[in-house]
């Protein structure tokens, strides 16, 4: 503690961890697009460099090289006012699920965890884009397809209740005497 004030700390893992499920609750809540983009871009930066030494497989690093600078657009234009002040973007609000799910896909391989809010995501996004994914290659994908199986994926709220759902049935129930 210094003086009258609290500090938290933190770790590299931890940071990008809390920054992504706000902003999937975010993304799900159907706020401002430009927040989410901004938490979701910074959580996958951290994760991206955390996990390129442990050779995890980051999709982004197989884009070409214009679209991998496309992609980072909106993320440089949002933390950096340095150079131009005067700069106005075109910002992409779609591109914004793709950095959710980068972020989401390198935390669970890197911690080997998945929240409630990457689960959820996840179920969304690989029902959302299922044409996208051969789940021969990436086996987890296909436990999270089996258990989206059913659920309504287009009603942001009932994924939200999910994943509280998830939160509620993960506390330990609290027995009185």
């Amino acid at each position: 503690m210094l003086g009258k004030y609290q500090y938290q700390i933190i770790s590299k893992v931890e940071a990008p961890d809390r920054q992504l499920r706000v902003a999937i609750r975010l993304f799900f809540e159907r706020k401002d697009l430009l927040a989410v983009h901004t938490l979701a871009a910074a959580a996958q930066g951290i994760l991206t460099d955390l996990a390129r030494p442990k050779d995890i497989k980051i999709i982004f690093d197989r884009l070409d090289p214009d679209l991998r600078r496309a992609y980072r657009s909106a993320q440089n234009f949002l933390k950096h006012a340095d150079k131009d002040p005067e700069q106005q973007f075109a910002f992409f609000p779609e591109a914004t699920k793709f950095h959710l799910f980068e972020a989401a896909v390198v935390h669970s391989i890197l911690t080997q965890t998945m929240s409630p809010e990457v689960t959820g995501f996840l179920g969304w996004f690989l029902k959302t884009f299922p044409h996208w994914f051969d789940t021969r290659d990436w086996p987890e994908f296909g436990r999270i397809i089996d258990l989206a199986k059913g659920e309504n994926f287009d009603d942001f709220d009932l994924v939200l209740a999910a994943i509280d759902k998830e939160y509620h049935q993960a506390q330990p129930e609290s027995g009185g005497s």
